[in-house]
């Protein structure tokens, strides 16, 4: 089986994408080695998306009023550079496609000290209605924000770093 791997994107392309969050590593978030655990590389992905997640008019703020929330059912992480105490980074995010019950999106760790990407983080989220813990569709002017975004994202010009391992499943 042969894969085409798409270069990791520069830092000059990685600002394009909207910032979710910027702030410090702190020396908690360190591990033995003295530089950042991996649990916090997944926190810090999971939190820019969930706060993406929420500019579309969905993530936990909006469960009482949706009564749907959503769970993630894949990812695929990659670490590009080491993050030490003190280095300022921030998160971005990109959405790269959805079917009626699912999105597929990424985030992207910078380390801003040395203009570089030091994560990627892909996922696939499915839309669950949080009375019946089963999939559902995403509510319509949900769907409307999110395609939006989608085509804000798609037309940057450069591609998403992509596993080739998952996505939106298709039923043709």
């Amino acid at each position: 089986m042969s894969r085409t791997r798409v270069r990791p994107p520069g830092f000059d392309e990685v600002v394009q994408l909207p910032q979710a969050l910027q702030r410090e590593v702190p020396p908690e978030y360190l591990d033995a080695n003295d530089h950042m655990n991996v649990q916090y590389y997944l926190v810090l992905g999971s939190l820019g998306l969930e706060l993406r997640f929420g500019q579309l008019g969905l993530g936990v703020h909006n469960i009482p009023e949706l009564g749907q929330t959503q769970f993630v059912a894949e990812h695929h992480l990659r670490y590009h550079a080491e993050l030490r105490a003190g280095t300022p980074i921030s998160v971005h995010t990109r959405l790269l496609d959805r079917s009626d019950r699912a999105l597929h999106a990424m985030a992207f760790l910078l380390d801003r000290t040395n203009n570089r990407l030091a994560f990627t983080m892909e996922l696939v989220a499915v839309q669950v209605d949080v009375a019946t813990r089963r999939a559902t569709a995403f509510p319509p002017r949900v769907e409307e924000s999110i395609d939006r975004a989608l085509a804000e994202d798609a037309a940057l010009g450069w591609p998403a770093p992509v596993s080739g391992v998952m996505g939106i499943r298709r039923s043709d």
